[in-house]
């Protein structure tokens, strides 16, 4: 089994995208019959209860390395400064028998250890006044040394393969692998009688799971909200999502200030941060969902949903047309009155029953889209290591027996 190593500092209170994002892949590999690889998650000390509980089926390996207070973690500065390498993360991950680092970083041409990069969107070349010059010099400077020292670039979209390109990196390996959701069985969710009482929602409510980031856009769905109000509906909107935006601190309270200027603050629910089987319950009893980003790399929310089968409603962007969920109703991203339009047709066209099939056909067809996600990173790691002179002819069917963490 060839152990793939990534390097995780673990907070599922911070980019929650990204923690399902490794949910996804890790699950779905996990699953992959016959597979012949192995994720291997490294860690700080600090992290490994939290990477332990998430993910207690996995090996995982804590490295003094990683814990930054630490004079190896000097140490290990210092000779990345003056060789040009990461010299002693090389060893220690060779003691582990980690063949290639995966979306963890880089080592250079010259070190014998392979890596695969990934880099999830190139958002501030699309809104650059999301980002402070600095943010902006850091992710061009990052996309860069990606491109230059990484054994293969992985991207999630070909919409994000071509922004890679607008920044002029030259010839570089690339491979995109878009992610399928893992999601939990219908007979796993809470009941709506239980969601109802727990968070105070009406019979009928739509599903806005992003975060309270300002490219998500909540502002178009609080002022479509004002739109039906003014025709007399009354819908309900249940937000859930980390509610700190690190580019601009005050965007949540904005946003609240603005519900409640528009009169919709009672129709506008944001819950939060909810415990995941809450939020894939909410998912599940909504009529639809509602993704109003301007902006995805390739969007959980638009994942999720094709797993459970749900109605979406979303902005019409690149990427969502690339996803193409078969229950989609598009809208420019700042006409509030189409998405209105398209709120209030999913709101008076809602079926239990029809709802209760598209579930039942999108859970049958799961197990194959997770394989052939699955199927298709063990492609990209094993093109990468045989490109770069690996010897991968001896992975047997026999695994690896991973040392405890």
């Amino acid at each position: 089994m060839i152990r793939v190593g990534f390097i995780l500092e673990f907070a599922d209170n911070g980019w929650l995208g990204g923690a399902s994002y490794y949910r996804n892949l890790f699950f779905a590999v996990r699953d992959l019959p016959g597979r012949r690889i192995e994720p291997v998650l490294v860690t700080s000390g600090r992290s490994f209860a939290a990477l332990k509980s998430q993910f207690p089926d996995l090996p995982i390996v804590r490295l003094p390395l990683l814990d930054a207070p630490s004079l190896v973690a000097k140490a290990r500065r210092v000779m990345r400064v003056l060789s040009g390498r990461d010299v002693l993360m090389e060893r220690a991950l060779r003691s582990e028998n980690i063949e290639i680092l995966s979306h963890s970083g880089y080592f250079g041409q010259r070190s014998p250890l392979t890596s695969i990069v990934w880099i999830p969107d190139f958002q501030e070349l699309t809104f650059p006044e999301f980002f402070s010059p600095r943010d902006l010099a850091s992710r061009h400077r990052n996309a860069v040394r990606c491109s230059r020292h990484a054994s293969t670039v992985l991207l999630s979209s070909e919409s994000a393969l071509a922004d890679l390109k607008r920044i002029g990196v030259g010839d570089v390996e690339t491979a995109v692998l878009p992610f399928v959701a893992t999601v939990p069985s219908a007979q796993e969710s809470l009941p709506r009688e239980q969601l109802k009482t727990k968070y105070g929602l009406a019979d009928k409510f739509f599903h806005l799971p992003n975060q309270f980031w300002i490219h998500k856009n909540h502002i178009v769905v609080l002022r479509a909200l004002a739109v039906l109000r003014e025709q007399g509906q009354a819908l309900q909107v249940v937000a859930t999502g980390n509610a700190v935006d690190p580019r601009q601190p005050d965007h949540f309270s904005s946003l609240m200030e603005t519900a409640r200027q528009l009169g919709v603050d009672e129709q506008f629910k944001p819950l939060g941060v909810v415990p995941y089987q809450d939020l894939m319950s909410l998912m599940r009893h909504a009529i639809a969902v509602i993704n109003p980003s301007k902006f995805e790399g390739w969007s959980t929310t638009v994942e999720e949903a094709k797993s459970m089968g749900k109605a979406i409603v979303l902005t019409d962007i690149a990427v969502h047309r690339e996803q193409a969920p078969d229950r989609a109703a598009y809208f420019p991203p700042d006409d509030a009155g189409l998405l209105a339009d398209k709120m209030s047709d999913a709101w008076d066209r809602w079926d239990p029953a029809v709802d209760a099939q598209s579930v039942d056909r999108a859970a049958a067809n799961l197990a194959a889209r997770r394989e052939a996600f699955a199927r298709r990173y063990e492609e990209i790691v094993l093109a990468t290591l045989t490109r770069h002179g690996a010897d991968i002819r001896l992975a047997s069917a026999t695994p690896h027996q991973s040392p405890k963490g």
